[in-house]
């Protein structure tokens, strides 16, 4: 029986998730089941190999030779000394590495899973750190911005600041009496990090996304012009007749309001693979149909090419980066309440 996190606030917030983004589809295969692990945060594919780091700060190897999913390894687990995850690790893949994150520690791995190396990044503000290249991409938190900046990992064994790619302004939240605003829609920024580039999106700008080398020199930029899609007052109050039904609901309240925009961003989830950018919206075959799953995928290139607009059949659950996209198929995972286990599906980009 897989673990559940007791937390009332994560918990509403995960089984809303969940309502909205998770169901059976009988357009998308299921590869196996995944019992060895508890909660998914993050999973990534490679060609026939999965890795998924769950809320445990676990890191589990999965094969999907002959299309039929098996549990290879233990990659790591929680824990403060080498090859251990002091938190839930942020992963990234590439052509000769599994590299993990975890709260100033980075971690190198072969994609089979062994233990090369780590070294510190004191944390100091930052707050992720990946790989590009021979240099390192820097997230930091400035009081009330992000800043993304290129470093280099010097022979004093730190990380020493090249140069500053990219800055981004944080919304300011409002307060009603003693109450936080809770924008259930809010606009999204990251990066990701693919070929040695670093493709930063930034919803604020609209279907946008810039796209830098290793060195943090820009290369080109994804803009693409579309119509605003207006959040109806039919899935304003589904959304807040769903989040008071959960048991989680009092103590989320005491804290938070529940705000809605007139507009959803531009995107909500975007990645890059195979020389393409996808963009996930919130564009939906039958958006007034609450039991509709669908989510539009915009492709374009890397020099913003419009190649692609169609729909995948399952709504990845918001807040969480449990899907993935490889080789033009669509990776993501699904909660069989029966089993409670966690399942792997996939559906092709078509």
């Amino acid at each position: 029986m897989r673990k559940i996190s007791n937390n009332c606030v994560f918990a509403l917030l995960i089984t809303i998730a969940l309502s909205i983004g998770s169901a059976f589809q009988v357009h998308a295969k299921k590869l196996g089941n995944m019992p060895e692990v508890s909660v998914p945060i993050h999973i990534r594919v490679d060609n026939n190999q999965v890795y998924i780091a769950d809320d445990q700060a676990d890191v589990h190897l999965y094969s999907m030779k002959g299309n039929k999913l098996t549990y290879q390894k233990h990659v790591a687990h929680r824990g403060e000394g080498p090859q251990e995850c002091i938190s839930i690790p942020f992963l990234v893949v590439n052509k000769e590495i599994l590299y993990m994150f975890t709260f100033g520690k980075c971690m190198f791995f072969s994609k089979n899973g062994e233990y090369i190396r780590e070294f510190r990044a004191p944390p100091d503000g930052i707050s992720l750190v990946s790989p590009v290249g021979k240099n390192f991409v820097v997230m930091k938190d400035i009081f009330d911005s992000i800043e993304l900046s290129i470093s280099i990992y010097s022979n004093e064994k730190k990380l020493e600041h090249k140069k500053l790619m990219y800055v981004y302004i944080l919304p300011k939240k409002s307060r009603r009496g003693s109450k936080i605003q809770s924008n259930w829609y809010p606009h999204r920024f990251f990066y990701s990090v693919y070929e040695d580039k670093v493709i930063i999106f930034d919803s604020t700008r609209g279907l946008f996304a810039e796209i830098f080398d290793a060195n943090g020199n820009k290369i080109s930029q994804v803009k693409l012009d579309l119509d605003r899609i207006k959040i109806k007052d039919e899935i304003k109050a589904a959304t807040e007749k769903k989040a008071k039904s959960n048991p989680g609901w009092e103590v989320f309240n005491s804290k938070y309001y529940m705000d809605f925009p007139e507009y959803y961003p531009p995107f909500r989830d975007a990645t890059v693979d195979d020389g393409k950018v996808y963009f996930i919206t919130y564009n939906q075959k039958n958006p007034l149909n609450l039991e509709d799953k669908s989510r539009e995928i915009i492709v374009t290139d890397l020099k913003g090419k419009l190649l692609k607009k169609t729909f995948i059949t399952i709504d990845p659950r918001g807040g969480f980066d449990t899907f993935f996209i490889n080789k033009g198929k669509f990776y993501y995972v699904v909660d069989n309440v029966e089993t409670e286990e966690w399942e792997l599906h996939v559906e092709d980009i078509k």
